[in-house]
Order: C-alpha cells, then sequence, then structure tokens
C-alpha cells in the first residue's frame, strides 16, 4: 500500500471521513481529546520511512507530539507527501460548510482497519465527554506473529492445509437455471431488505463481530445450500 502510495503521487490508500460536529461542541476540547488518544495510541504516532527494501515503521515518543490540524482558511491538502508519510501519516481538518462545523480525519490506510477506526473515534468521544485516557495493547506481538508467518516452514503448512486431508469440491459458479434457455433478456428485481443497515451494525456491534464477516457467513451458508456441500471456499479481495 504504501509503496502505491508513493508511485500515485500520495493518493492512493489516503482515505478520509468527514464527521459533522454538534452543536455546542468545542473544537479546542476536541483537539485537546485527540491528543489524549494519540497519547495512549501507538499507531497514532507511527510513521513510515522508505528503507532498501520496503518500508520501516518507526513509533514516535508521546513527548512533543502535537496533533496535525488544520483550522478554517488552512490550505485543505490532498494525498500525502513521503515527509508526511514518515513524520504522521494523518491529520485533522476543520470545515465549515452551510452553518455546519464538521472535522475531516485524513489518514494512509496503513494506520487502521474499520475496527480500530471505530475504537479511535469511540476513544476520542470518551477522551471529550469523561477525560477518558484509552489504553490500547501494543501491537508487536501482532506484528511478530505476522512476520514469522511468512517463514518457509509457515509456507509449507499453509499448502499442506489446501492439499491434504481437505478434500474441497471445486464448482462452478451456481447456475440457477441448469436447463438450457433460449431467452436472452435480462430481469432484475431489487427487494428491500427487513432489517435497517443500523440496525445490523447494531446487532454485529453486540455480538462483538464486524459486518462483513456476518456477511461472508452469509454468502459461505447459501453458497453451501446451492451446492450441497459442508465446506465451501470463495474469494475475497484483501487488497488492489
Amino acid at each position: 500500500m504504501l509503496a502505491q502510495t508513493v508511485h500515485s503521487g500520495g493518493v492512493e490508500y489516503v482515505n478520509s471521513y468527514t464527521l459533522e460536529l454538534g452543536e455546542g461542541v468545542v473544537l479546542e476540547r476536541v483537539r485537546e481529546a485527540w491528543g489524549v488518544v494519540v497519547g495512549g495510541c501507538e499507531m497514532l504516532r507511527a510513521g513510515f520511512v522508505g528503507v532498501e527494501r520496503g518500508f520501516a515503521m518507526v513509533v514516535y515518543r508521546k513527548e512533543g507530539r502535537e496533533v496535525r490540524w488544520v483550522e478554517e482558511g488552512g490550505v485543505e491538502t490532498v494525498g500525502m507527501t513521503v515527509q508526511q508519510l514518515a513524520e504522521r501519516p494523518w491529520r485533522l481538518e476543520v470545515l465549515r460548510r452551510e452553518g455546519k462545523t464538521c472535522l475531516k480525519f485524513a489518514a494512509h490506510h496503513a494506520l487502521y482497519d474499520a475496527h480500530s477506526l471505530h475504537l479511535i473515534f469511540s476513544s476520542v468521544q470518551a477522551a471529550y465527554t469523561s477525560g477518558a485516557i484509552p489504553r490500547y495493547p501494543s501491537f508487536l506481538p501482532l506484528l511478530g506473529a505476522i512476520l514469522t508467518s511468512n517463514s518457509a516452514a509457515d509456507e509449507e503448512r499453509r499448502k499442506a492445509f489446501w492439499t491434504e486431508g481437505n478434500s474441497f469440491a471445486v464448482h462452478r459458479f451456481p447456475d440457477l437455471t441448469p436447463l438450457r434457455v433460449e431467452g436472452v433478456r435480462s430481469v432484475a428485481r431489487r427487494m428491500t431488505a427487513s432489517m435497517g443497515v443500523g440496525v445490523m451494525e447494531e446487532r454485529c456491534r453486540e455480538g462483538g463481530v464486524s459486518v462483513q464477516a456476518v456477511g461472508q457467513a452469509a454468502w459461505a451458508r447459501l453458497l453451501g445450500a446451492y451446492v450441497g456441500e459442508g465446506k465451501v471456499t470463495f474469494g475475497v479481495t484483501l487488497s488492489g
């Protein structure tokens, strides 16, 4: 991701989320709340520096790490430079439009996923409302496991999983019209789900799972029912 960001002039994998602030929200307190979260979250103090073979991650100390904050009238930038990726690959921008005050959070995707981004926003809200100081576990043990998984021994273990003792049946995508059909007319039908997205997200939070994981599980059950197999596989795009 980082290499593609550099090759694209700092645009690829730099995402932004614009949050509309409610009435009575004090911007200075919001900025202080972000500062509290930065002190407790290593990933918000991380930078990525190019080395001979790829990139190295640098985690800066809490002391002296200020929140990158662009007030109204400042330059609203797009993308990130190599220096910004190394020093602080995220920023906050205050936007005032049509009488509303918004806060735009722009960050490189290497810093977060959907779950951790939710945790960061929740921590900022907690720090703003009650002064709570977040405590995040170190990511180093997880990083070590990922790096170890790239070893030759682990590669053989993964290969064995797919080739030995796992007789997955190979099917084409389930054909819902197995008979020969002469007509070429296509018909599209739209059905609104009985459960709204908000309710679905709330149920997933209660269960401690992501909406994506639930969707994948439902898709697997559906595929299994179509092909009549207890084991099914499908691909998931993780990058690119």
